[in-house]
């Protein structure tokens, strides 16, 4: 299967995780995968890639760094990337976050190229602005799927964006070599001299990630546990908080 995977960036990001622990997946049961970082200009992938996984980033496919405008770059990113989507004809187009995944379905319009698009937070509480909102409202109901991560969302988002022509639920995946740590004989780990239990909670501290509700639960259940301590790893509007 020929897979064409588009993304905002390959930085640190929880969608960026997800994207290359699947293409990385795909490459070895034999697919052609060619992944698309579409708002960056280069770099070095945060997580580490399979070197079978084609990267293209869409600013070098344009020079994008001469053009003037903002309006100007925006119509030679969307040129590039529908002139790439055809050239790879690929089997399927997926696309990670809103302002992606309309720009997906705008660049397979007219081609009868599948376009599966995937929310990766809950829309109800995740703040994208008004533009991004209502362009996603009038363009997922072109998709040929929408994903999400939870089956809670997935009984939101309908009534957030109607006529979906399928919503389905795909949990994250996690990457091979963790898979086989969490197989393999569990390992006893010191916390500076502690005998405590640790709950680690990595991610941006911000308000869709609902990291409030994580410390309001822990502090109603501490009191039958008190060998536990609660780790919050991350940085983010709500961190001084």
């Amino acid at each position: 299967m020929k897979i064409v995977f588009l993304l905002s960036s390959l930085g640190s990001g929880g969608a960026e995780r997800v994207a290359s622990t699947l293409s990385n997946a795909w490459v070895e049961r034999g697919d052609l995968v060619t992944l698309v970082p579409t708002f960056s200009g280069g770099g070095a992938p945060f997580y580490q890639l399979d070197s079978r996984v084609e990267v293209r980033y869409l600013a070098q496919e344009v020079g994008i760094a001469g053009a003037s405008g903002r309006g100007k770059r925006y119509f030679q990113r969307f040129a590039a990337l529908r002139r790439l989507i055809r050239e790879r004809n690929p089997d399927v187009v997926l696309s990670f976050l809103p302002n992606v995944n309309i720009a997906a379905l705008a660049a397979t319009a007219f081609t009868r190229i599948p376009c599966i698009v995937s929310e990766r937070s809950d829309p109800s509480v995740q703040p994208i602005g008004r533009f991004w909102s209502l362009a996603c409202w009038m363009f997922y109901r072109f998709a040929d799927a929408v994903t999400v991560q939870t089956e809670y969302v997935a009984k939101r988002i309908e009534a957030i964006y109607p006529g979906l022509r399928r919503v389905a639920v795909m949990p994250n995946p996690l990457p091979a070599a963790l898979l086989g740590q969490a197989q393999s004989q569990p390992v006893e780990v010191s916390h500076s001299g502690s005998s405590s239990q640790v709950l680690l909670s990595v991610g941006r501290l911000a308000p869709e990630k609902r990291t409030d509700l994580l410390v309001d639960a822990f502090v109603q259940l501490s009191p039958q546990f008190p060998n536990w301590v609660l780790h919050l790893v991350g940085d983010g509007p709500l961190r001084s908080s």
